[in-house]
């Protein structure tokens, strides 16, 4: 029917692993990717997104102002067993003081989780990407915590 089509048809295609994307989750990026210029206070700082029932699903987001320790700890502590994928919404100072603001598109995988569904994970991650469009800044692979630490993510938002 006219108006049920998808704006972007890559959104909905079946990934290489056979994971497709929840339909909520392009919708929800672009208003993530939008929201700094909200004054209504429904900003959020991160999205956090797991693979269930074969869908990538949204699982977690939380309001404007969570830290990035935060979302380090919520990625992992819902199950520290299984990978999955976040989104946060970095702000900092450069050197001169200009204010910059950068999304980050994170895969935990971490070294100890299960082989298999690591593999699952990353087949899907770039083909998310994908569907998910322009405005992610920086992509992150964390396989231990050392991949996901604040000050080299400050560092690295910083220098560009």
């Amino acid at each position: 029917k006219e108006g049920l089509l998808p704006q972007n048809p890559k959104t909905f295609r079946t990934m290489a692993s056979g994971i497709t994307a929840d339909e909520e989750i392009p919708k929800a990026f672009n208003e993530f990717k939008l929201q700094n210029n909200k004054s209504d206070g429904s900003k959020l700082s991160y999205i956090i997104m797991r693979i269930v029932d074969e869908k990538i699903k949204i699982t977690k987001t939380a309001p404007s102002g969570a830290s990035w320790s935060t979302f380090v700890e919520e990625g992992l502590k819902e199950d520290p067993a299984e990978p999955c994928y976040g989104l946060y919404d970095m702000h900092v100072e450069d050197d001169e003081g200009k204010q910059l603001a950068k999304i980050i598109f994170v895969v935990w995988a971490l070294d100890n989780m299960n082989v298999k569904r690591k593999m699952v994970y990353a087949s899907a991650a770039n083909p998310l990407k994908t569907a998910l469009g322009d405005g992610i800044a920086y992509t992150i692979q964390a396989s231990d915590g050392s991949d996901v630490d604040e000050d080299d993510i400050v560092k690295m938002v910083k220098k560009g």
